[in-house]
């Protein structure tokens, strides 16, 4: 399938660009764009087409800077297929992070071939890709939920990572050309972009039901407590990471053939 072709196809099935206005975005354009390719994965999962091939941002000195997406990366190795080399996606694998146990380590393998006509293959390299994912997404108001899909986007990421290392800068260069003429690019959204204006508290001081203090004090004990609060999300976030730690660790064992 080349490039022209997924364009295409697209046109019949509803369009859609990254929406990430509802988690906390990274400071670093590039971990933004990694965000972004997050929210890609999770559509495509759903069966919805994004439109965006190519993102842009310009860097502190004011040099604007291209770069392919998840679906940008599809896209150059559908148009490498055209001079009859083929990318194929061979093996990932992963592991929990030895340093931070609400991350884990994916590592994809992809393989570029020469097909001949007569369907007669050459492997002509290899290369890996790797990616680390988190098990949890922070969202805009600053609050941690379980990530459900960290698994395909570590995995899909990794595998993306490899591909993009075998697609010549000559191809990439053609899909970021392309993606600019058809309207397939995205701006990159940092925090410094966005003018966020803190909310004003209104009303009067409520009593609390527990400790019957007014206003944001409470007692040291109080489970309306900020702090008692936070301590326990971070005790259930813990617990979290634990349990899918341990079931990563034990299909990791299975694999192996240890106990």
């Amino acid at each position: 399938m080349t490039a022209e072709t997924m364009n295409d196809q697209s046109k019949n099935k509803q369009i859609e660009k990254v929406d990430i206005s509802q988690i906390k975005l990274a400071s670093d354009p590039f971990e933004v764009m990694d965000q972004m390719d997050d929210e890609i994965i999770i559509k495509e999962i759903e069966g919805r087409i994004v439109d965006t091939w190519v993102y842009h941002f310009k860097d502190e000195t004011g040099r604007e800077q291209w770069g392919l997406s998840k679906v940008g990366v599809d896209a150059s190795c559908a148009e490498l297929a055209k001079k009859g080399e083929v990318i194929r996606e061979l093996d990932v694998s992963y592991q929990v992070d030895p340093t931070d146990k609400q991350y884990v380590l994916f590592t994809g393998k992809a393989a570029r071939y020469a097909v001949a006509r007569d369907g007669k293959e050459v492997l002509l390299d290899t290369a890996i890709g790797t990616k680390r994912q988190g098990l949890f997404t922070i969202k805009r108001d600053g609050s941690t939920i379980k990530n459900p899909f960290w698994f395909e986007q570590g995995a899909m990421k990794a595998l993306r990572n490899a591909r993009s290392r075998l697609i010549s800068e000559e191809i990439k260069s053609k899909i970021i050309a392309f993606a600019k003429k058809q309207g397939k690019t995205q701006d990159v959204i940092t925090p410094l972009t966005i003018n966020v204006q803190p909310k004003e508290e209104k009303g009067k001081p409520t009593v609390c039901p527990i400790c019957h203090a007014t206003g944001k004090y409470h007692s040291p004990t109080c489970a309306n407590n900020p702090k008692n609060q936070t301590q326990q999300a971070q005790q259930n976030l813990d617990a979290e990471v634990d349990e899918i730690a341990k079931g990563i660790e034990k299909e990791e064992a299975a694999q192996n053939g240890t106990t």
